[in-house]
């Protein structure tokens, strides 16, 4: 479990080729045994060699960070350094262990001592009586061996997790060092080769099922879990504590990186005890632990034993007390879940191992080059253990970190367990001729064994009655609690099996829950027996379950002969979707002679009856499927031993709504109606949300409180809270750009003060408000002016404010102008058109100046606009008018006279809409007896009031006269007598001469006679 920058291996020989080795000198044995591990403490089977240290070396009992040497007492080396151990098990701080790999004796020589110098080798430690054995193997960053105070060769400390660690070498002649007798006779090469540093996933090594971290692997980033996921490691074993203080302060994210990634975590903690009050500490410490971080009862969870403290005083008997008084201790808290993690050579390994049995436990031990179904690997799973930590130098791809890596072989590192077979039946109880089953079971052989069944067996007959197989269903409490078996996530079962052809009265019936490996039930299975349950009489019926306001009513009756002696009745309202229990009611039986008559032979069945009421105002019940318990119970409380009847599911999930009414009114947009919905027993916000379906945006929201409806009440008196369920809100459209959208009304109860979180909707039809209408009550001209008035609706005005009238010519294609305006009130255009926005704002009444526009017979129309931009461009709603054609021309000649004898004066009128450009007014006087003109006269129109009456909607008609107008003729009136004369009135744009464009106006003719115009 630890990171190693350096390890060097020793390579055992067989005795019979001791001839061929030399004897390795002292330097070189204190060398290896000092220089060897240098990060932290060793775990493996690194086989430790006896060596007593010279002057050179001084013996400590405390575990430096820096130095580690051999003492002469009884193994004191972390021979297989599993965790961060410090030296005193009070320490707050985590340890450094170091452990050397030396020359070892034929007496602590174990599995390695038939390997020949050409086979696989490993390392392994020994456990001689007069030598320090250290070994070459570690679980993580606590260490215990022997070592020399960086500060004081004699003081002994506990040394902190260090970030510098010094590798310390020793230079010593063989007079400083010297092997034991009993070591000379088996001592062995000091070999160059060194463990193999290889890839995680490289196919040539032992594959990798689990990787233990402890606070030095705090480097690890959640895409380096994520990298050993994705390279087929199973599991991750994390420290999370050493002795009775310490905690991996970095155990919580490790976990947390570990189960993100999908991996199963187990734990370790490092022990220190020796005794079983230290045992009880730990204990108790580790528990405390677990807890804080959260662990489920069935994690896994290894005890560590390597360190040299665990060795003081002891003896095998001693340990395997001291070790089940750690688990004992665990076990009173609820972790049951218990192995070892030892190293091949530790002194008492056989007695730790005894106390989980072979194949819980891990063994460490590293060979030189951990092969793919090499010796090693096939001869720890011959022997039966539950996994082997095989190297401490394994690296994820392209990384220089080193991890501690294991094999797992009975499911005891990817499982977590062996084989957990768990489960509890929830309810065995009959419901007239049938047999109602529910709990769960959850194995691990379930992976295999895929076919689930349920077996009601008579054990008063001992014969099988029936079987049936069903689908696992989710239980979430479950795998909370056994997250580490296979199926504990979908383990739940609840059937019905009909017992009608079955003789059971009084036997005592049990129920199998089953998983085979065949569809039938039969070949490998795994069973779980239920407790044996006498089936006496006992029924029941559900007259009625109903919803009425915020309550669940529940009548019916419940006749056994159970309740002779279980005599608190209870109705409980359970929670099947959830698995949990919603309330229990008490109640006190009534008189049911229908249920006597009809099953007179039950012990109550004359005082069965039940009507209780659950309140329902909290409750989160909508589409979930609810079951209603009858008990009778021997314990007040309603517990103890019960005899129940379950009912049917019932599923109360009611979500309607109706819009009364969708409107505008002004500005604003009214929404009416009433919206019930089970879920608003939780749900207890209401809104209406207004949607543009066109643009799938929300438009707004309105939080309102549901107000009475009596009438939806009685209409669905099965729905929660039905006759409070009535909505009348509005929605301010003075800025919605909502024209030709199609409109949606949600109606929504959630249980977030904003509308969010969990909700409950109904979405009505489509809404389409997009009206667009105008009229023109006048087009008219008055004098130089046009005057329009009239109206115009537009939904899209709620986003486009600018109201224009717009002039148009349509005769030359072109815009004469423009005016804009403000909406004046029309009351009754809004009466009309209510549900059309701001109807009744909706007036115009505008003017135009004609007097320098030529529109006298052009088709003008009127273009009424509602525009998004300031100058009535943009975005905008129009409507267009009819033509409308101004082309009025008439005139009238009231008086002609002479005045002299070549004098005349004219009187009358002219109008003409022609004149708004044609501004200079003519008269004309022809002699249509020559057919020739006589002369013309300009003349400046005057006031005709009378005119304008007749003739207000022509052009300036009010300023159409002349009067006594003096026309000289070119000759006296007694050489033209006799001759017709007629005037012509004229507008023309020609102001000398009265030519150009023109529009005239003939007078009837007139006689010269005698000097006079008749």
């Amino acid at each position: 479990m630890k990171l190693k920058k350096r390890k060097k291996i020793v390579k055992y020989y067989k005795k019979g080729n001791l001839q061929k080795l030399s004897l390795v000198s002292g330097v070189a044995v204190l060398g290896l045994s000092l220089g060897l591990m240098q990060h932290e403490s060793v775990r493996a089977d690194q086989v430790a060699q006896t060596v007593s240290a010279s002057n050179s070396v001084t013996s400590s009992s405390s575990s430096d960070a820096n130095q580690s040497t051999s003492s002469s007492s009884q193994d004191t080396s972390a021979n297989s350094s599993s965790t961060d151990s410090s030296s005193t098990s009070s320490s707050n701080t985590e340890t450094t262990s170091k452990a050397t790999t030396v020359l070892t004796t034929s007496e602590s020589t174990t599995a390695d001592t038939s390997s020949s110098a050409n086979e696989e080798t490993v390392t392994s430690s020994s456990s001689s009586s007069d030598s320090s054995s250290s070994v070459a193997s570690s679980n993580d960053d606590a260490t215990s061996s022997s070592s020399v105070d960086s500060s004081s060769s004699t003081d002994t400390t506990s040394s902190t997790e260090s970030n510098v660690q010094t590798e310390t070498t020793a230079t010593a002649t063989a007079n400083t060092t010297t092997a034991s007798t009993t070591a000379i006779s088996n001592i062995a090469l000091a070999s160059s080769n060194s463990i193999a540093t290889f890839t995680i996933g490289d196919t040539r090594y032992t594959s990798v099922d689990a990787v233990d971290v402890s606070s030095y692997q705090s480097w690890m980033t959640q895409n380096d879990y994520n990298e050993l996921k994705a390279l087929g490691v199973t599991t991750v074993i994390v420290k999370i504590s050493e002795g009775s203080s310490y905690a991996n302060p970095y155990a919580a994210q490790q976990i947390k990186y570990a189960q993100n990634a999908g991996l199963k975590v187990a734990v370790y903690h490092y022990i220190h005890f020796s005794n079983q009050s230290g045992a009880v500490s730990e204990a108790n410490h580790t528990i405390s632990v677990l807890k804080s971080l959260g662990l489920s009862s069935s994690t896994l969870i290894f005890a560590d034993v390597e360190d040299s403290d665990t060795l003081s005083n002891s003896s095998a008997t001693n340990a395997t007390a001291s070790l089940n008084a750690f688990w004992n201790t665990l076990s009173g808290s609820g972790y049951t879940n218990h192995a070892v993690y030892v190293y091949q050579s530790y002194t008492y390994r056989d007695a730790v191992i005894a106390t989980v049995g072979t194949a819980r436990t891990w063994l460490a031990q590293y060979p030189y080059t951990p092969s793919r179904g090499g010796s090693y690997e096939t001869s720890h799973q011959d022997a039966g253990y539950g996994g082997w930590q095989f190297s401490s130098q394994a690296t994820l791809p392209g990384s220089s970190n080193y991890l501690d890596v294991s094999h797992d072989y009975n499911g005891l590192l990817k499982n977590l367990g062996i084989s957990s077979n768990e489960g509890y039946f929830d309810n065995i109880s009959m419901n007239g001729t049938t047999l109602n089953v529910s709990g769960w079971h959850a194995a691990d052989t379930s992976e295999n064994e895929p076919y689930t069944t349920i077996i009601v067996y008579d054990a008063t007959t001992n014969t099988e009655l029936t079987r049936v197989s069903y689908n696992a269903n989710e239980r979430d409490d479950v795998y909370s609690a056994y997250t580490n078996i296979y199926n504990s996530k979908y383990s739940g079962f609840n059937t019905s099996i009909d017992l009608s052809k079955y003789n059971i009265d009084n036997h005592n019936i049990k129920v199998i829950a089953r998983f085979s490996d065949q569809a039938n039930g039969n070949g490998n299975v795994t069973d779980l027996w239920s407790d044996g349950k006498t089936l006496v009489q006992n029924r029941a019926s559900f007259d009625s379950v109903t919803l009425n306001g915020t309550s669940l009513y529940v009548s019916g009756w419940h006749a056994a002969d159970e309740s002779s002696f279980e005599k608190n009745a209870y109705i409980i309202l359970y929670d099947a979707t959830l698995n949990k229990e919603i309330a229990r009611v008490k109640y006190t039986p009534s008189q049911r002679n229908d249920v006597y008559n009809a099953y007179n032979s039950i012990y109550n069945s004359s005082n069965s009856g039940f009507n209780v009421t659950f309140d329902l105002s909290n409750v989160n019940f909508a589409g979930h499927n609810l079951q209603v318990v009858t008990r009778y119970s021997d314990d007040t409380a309603g517990n103890g031993n019960t005899t129940d009847v379950w009912s049917q599911n019932y599923n109360f999930n009611n979500n309607k709504s109706w819009i009364d009414s969708v409107k505008l009114n002004g500005t604003s947009l009214n929404v009416s109606g009433w919206h019930i919905a089970d879920a608003s027993s939780t749900e207890k916000y209401a809104y209406i949300i207004l949607y543009d379906a066109t643009t799938n945006k929300e438009i707004e929201r309105v939080k309102y409180t549901p107000s009475s409806r009596s009438d939806v009440g009685s209409t669905y008196s099965n729905t929660y809270n039905s006759a409070n369920s009535g909505f009348n809100v509005s929605f301010d459209l003075s800025n919605v750009n909502f024209a030709g959208h199609n409109l949606q009304v949600v109606t929504r109860y959630s249980d977030d003060t904003a509308g969010n979180g969990n909700t409950t909707d109904v979405w009505s039809q489509n809404y389409n408000f997009n009206n667009n209408k105008s009229w023109i009550d006048s087009v008219k001209l008055n004098g130089t002016s046009l005057n329009v008035s009239g109206w115009h609706i537009a939904d899209a005005s709620s986003t486009e404010k600018y109201a224009y009238i717009i002039l148009y010519d349509a005769t030359t294609n072109k815009e004469i102008e423009r005016v804009k305006y403000t909406p004046s009130s029309r009351s009754d255009v809004g009466s009309t058109y209510s549900n059309t926005y701001n109807s009744a704002n909706s007036g115009f009444n505008v003017s135009f100046d004609l007097s320098n526009v030529n529109f006298a017979g052009h088709n003008l129309q009127v273009v009424t606009r509602y525009s998004d931009d300031t100058a009535g461009n943009g975005n905008y709603t129009d409507v267009w008018s009819d033509n409308y054609n101004f082309n009025q021309n008439a005139g009238y000649i009231d008086s002609v006279s002479a005045s002299t004898t070549n004098t005349i004066a004219v009187s009358g009128w002219h109008v003409a809409d022609a004149s708004s450009t044609r501004k200079y007014a003519w008269l004309i006087v022809l002699d249509k007896t020559t057919g020739k003109e006589l002369t013309r006269v300009k003349y400046t129109p005057t006031t005709r009031s009378d005119v304008n009456k007749v003739y207000n909607t022509t052009y300036n008609s009010s300023q159409s006269g002349f009067t006594n107008v003096a026309i000289t003729l070119p000759t006296s009136l007694t050489n033209i007598n006799g001759h017709s004369l007629q005037i012509v009135a004229r507008y023309s744009d020609d102001a000398t001469f009265g030519n150009g464009s023109f529009v005239d106006y003939y007078s009837k003719l007139f006689t010269v006679k005698n000097g006079k115009i008749v």
